[in-house]
């Protein structure tokens, strides 16, 4: 990793790279859908409401670079730093899990269990029918812990440009997209409704972790750490 004390300008060539990714996978599935799945091995490949594809090990892959950055910036705490922000490892773990997840369908297993809390035990009876209510018992208090967590980096760096809404911002579009939209698919099983409620979840879950992520770097670049040099440097003579 190459240090740098200058401040990054402009958007990271790393989150250039997520966001273009992210956009790509919607295009692709919503180009799909426009020329009536001509090959069904490729639908299941590109779809964004299914598990074991492109989608979620690009997902799965995303939310890592959050464990990674995110302890990366801990470890280079100094060590008194570390000891008033021991509660802050939390956070590493809690996307490390959360990676396992996109591939592993955590949530929904738990989601299952949760049905307990249901009349009869069962989701069938219910307006959440297709998703259950683990987002009302996962969802609100993962929002709560990551924004308390937020908050307090704020209070101990302060609103370095941008990075704490960043944060937030980034926050607010995963939790809502994963926790909020998907509420919708309990009506929406097919047509143009059952369309745009993937879309919508499934690209603001990405483009929220891209956006976390974005401030996360911004928080490295803070100890020196430039990701631009990470990637090579193409001049407009190469390009040529």
């Amino acid at each position: 990793m190459e240090l740098d004390s200058g401040k990054q300008n402009g958007i990271p060539k790393l989150i250039q790279i997520l966001l273009i990714c992210d956009i790509i996978l919607v295009i692709l599935y919503l180009g799909n859908h426009f020329i009536d799945y001509p090959f069904s091995w490729f639908t299941d490949f590109i779809d964004l409401d299914n598990e074991n594809n492109l989608p979620a090990w690009y997902s799965s892959i995303q939310i890592f670079l959050l464990a990674i950055t995110s302890g990366m910036y801990l470890r280079n705490l100094s060590s008194e730093q570390q000891k008033l922000n021991k509660l802050a490892w939390i956070v590493p773990l809690l996307f490390v899990l959360m990676s396992l997840d996109e591939i592993a369908m955590i949530h929904e297993e738990f989601g299952e269990m949760t049905d307990f809390f249901l009349a009869g035990g069962t989701r069938r009876n219910t307006i959440f029918r297709v998703t259950g209510i683990w987002m009302f018992i996962v969802g609100i208090p993962f929002f709560a812990l990551m924004l308390g967590i937020i908050l307090h980096l704020k209070n101990k760096i302060g609103n370095i440009p941008g990075v704490i809404n960043k944060l937030i911002l980034g926050l607010v579009i995963y939790v809502v997209s994963a926790a909020g939209i998907e509420i919708l698919s309990n009506f929406f099983r097919r047509g143009a409704g059952y369309l745009t409620q993937v879309v919508l979840e499934e690209f603001g879950e990405m483009l929220g972790v891209t956006i976390v992520l974005w401030g996360i770097v911004e928080l490295l670049s803070t100890q020196g750490i430039n990701f631009n040099k990470l990637l090579p440097r193409i001049t407009k003579s190469e390009r040529l």
